[in-house]
């Protein structure tokens, strides 16, 4: 009998690759769903901020939903594997290049990408300043 594969939360949705998860327990289906669901609810507080700040923030909580799905289809690993970076919404980086250079370590990034582009870099490297500042006073 085939396994449900379909996740869906609001206006996103996947489909698991069956291939990848003939062996899995139903148990471990479900937990990389409600990773999916995870990543998803996570794409919809991206969109529905405009805050730079807050966006860096959320997209870096994508990774160690990576490595969880990395861990359930049984992979290494590895976060030279890792796309939703550059896949989540308001990343203007370049999806084709990255898509190419998965594995590699190599990140194209769009300078004007209001998750990782200059200006926010610049805006996080201040903000974390003046806390590590507020720390010491």
């Amino acid at each position: 009998m085939m396994k449900n594969l379909k996740v869906e939360y609001k206006d996103y949705s996947t489909l698991l690759n069956g291939e990848l998860l003939k062996n899995k327990s139903d148990e471990e289906i479900e937990r990389l769903k409600n990773t999916y669901i995870d990543m998803f609810k996570i794409f919809e507080k991206i969109e529905n901020t405009s805050n730079r700040i807050e966006i860096y923030y959320l997209n870096k909580q994508l990774e160690p939903l990576e490595f969880k799905m990395q861990k359930i289809f049984g992979f290494k690993e590895d976060s030279n594997y890792h796309r939703r970076w550059f896949k989540c919404p308001k990343c203007s980086c370049p999806k084709m290049d990255n898509q190419d250079d998965l594995g590699t370590g190599i990140r194209h990034i769009n300078e004007g990408c209001i998750i990782h582009g200059t200006k926010t870099a610049n805006l996080i490297e201040r903000k974390e300043k003046l806390e590590k500042l507020s720390n010491i006073i």
